[in-house]
C-alpha cells in the first residue's frame, strides 16, 4: 500500500534535493492525490471532540475533512510573518499549515515562526502537516526549505502532489510520515485502496529517475515567470498566481496584512478581495 518502490525512491531523491526533505523511500507512502494524503492523516489523528487548528483564511478541503471526522476546528489567524503560533490553542492535536505560501494568502512563513511552531508542537505532541502544494513554482529568490527538514522531533508530516506540476487527473500524491505515524497510516491506506494504479506509478517513476520531471519543472517556471505581471515583479504580494493557469491583474498592490484585514472567515470560506481581482486566462502548456 506504500506505493511503487522505484517512485518513493525517486520522489525521496527529488524532495532532498529540492525541498531540504529529509527522508528516505521507506518514509514515502504514495497516495491519489495530497486529499487523500490529508483524509489519511485527520482520519489517524483526529477523532470527534479533538481540537485541530488551521490556518484562518485556509483550505476549505482540509477544513471538510475536519468536520466530516467530528473535530472542532480552531482558526489561527495568519500575519506577515504567516501562521501566528502566539494563538495556537494549547489543546489542538493536528495543526494544518502551508509554510512555503500560504493559501489563499501567499505568505511565506518567516524562520522565527518556523522554530516558535515546532517547538510548540515538540512541547505539546502535536502533529503539524505540512501542505507544500506550490513550491515548485517560484519565480523570486531562494525558497526556504522545508518545515520537515528543520523538525528533529518527528512532528511534521509532510504532504505533496503532482496535481499542479504534471495534472489533476493523475491523482498521484504523496505524504512523508513521521515514524511513529507510519504503521498507522499504511494500515489506514490499505483499508481505503489498497494500492494505487500501478501502471501511472511505474512510468512516473521513470520520468523522474531519468531527470524528465526537474527539466520539464524548469521549463515550466521559466514559462509561467514570463507571464506574470509587471506589477507583481516590483512586489504586489497579491498577485501570485494560485495555479499554472491563472494570470492575475491587480488593481493596485496590497500587503498581506492589508489583504487579511479585507476579508472574513465564513466557515472555512474566503470571502472578498478588496483592492485585488484575478481574470482566468490560457497560458501555453510546457
Amino acid at each position: 500500500p506504500a506505493g511503487h518502490t522505484a517512485l518513493r525512491e525517486a520522489i525521496a531523491e527529488h524532495l532532498a534535493y529540492a525541498r531540504g526533505v529529509r527522508c528516505t523511500a521507506a518514509d514515502v507512502i504514495v497516495t491519489q492525490g495530497a486529499q487523500q494524503a490529508f483524509d489519511l492523516l485527520v482520519r489517524v489523528l483526529v477523532g470527534p471532540g479533538d481540537t485541530a487548528a488551521i490556518e484562518s483564511p485556509g483550505y476549505p478541503p482540509v477544513i471538510a475533512l475536519l468536520q466530516a471526522q467530528g473535530a472542532r476546528i480552531a482558526p489561527v489567524p495568519v500575519d506577515d510573518e504567516g501562521l501566528v503560533t502566539d494563538a495556537l490553542p494549547p489543546e489542538a492535536k493536528l495543526i494544518y499549515t502551508t509554510p512555503a505560501h500560504q493559501f489563499p494568502l501567499g505568505v511565506a512563513m518567516s524562520a522565527a515562526r518556523r522554530r516558535a511552531l515546532l517547538a510548540w508542537a515538540a512541547r505539546t505532541g502535536a502533529v503539524v502537516i505540512e501542505d507544500d502544494y506550490d513550491s515548485e513554482f517560484r519565480f523570486e529568490g531562494q525558497p526556504r526549505d522545508s518545515l520537515q527538514g528543520l523538525d528533529t522531533d518527528g512532528r511534521v508530516a509532510f504532504v505533496g502532489s503532482f496535481s499542479k506540476t504534471l495534472a489533476p487527473s493523475l491523482r498521484l500524491g504523496y505524504v512523508i510520515a513521521p515514524p511513529a505515524l507510519r504503521k498507522a497510516l499504511l494500515h489506514a491506506k490499505h483499508l481505503a485502496d489498497v494500492h494505487g494504479p500501478s501502471l501511472l506509478q511505474h512510468a512516473l517513476a521513470r520520468f523522474m529517475a531519468e531527470g524528465h520531471y526537474r527539466k520539464h519543472l524548469r521549463r515550466c517556471v521559466a514559462e509561467y515567470a514570463s507571464a506574470l505581471p509587471a506589477r507583481w515583479r516590483r512586489g504586489c504580494h497579491c498577485c501570485r498566481p494560485r495555479r499554472a493557469s491563472t494570470r492575475p491583474r491587480c488593481s493596485s498592490p496590497a500587503s498581506p496584512s492589508t489583504l487579511i484585514s479585507s476579508r472574513r472567515w465564513r466557515g472555512g470560506w474566503t470571502w472578498g478581495f478588496t483592492r485585488c481581482r484575478a481574470s482566468r486566462s490560457t497560458t501555453t502548456d510546457c
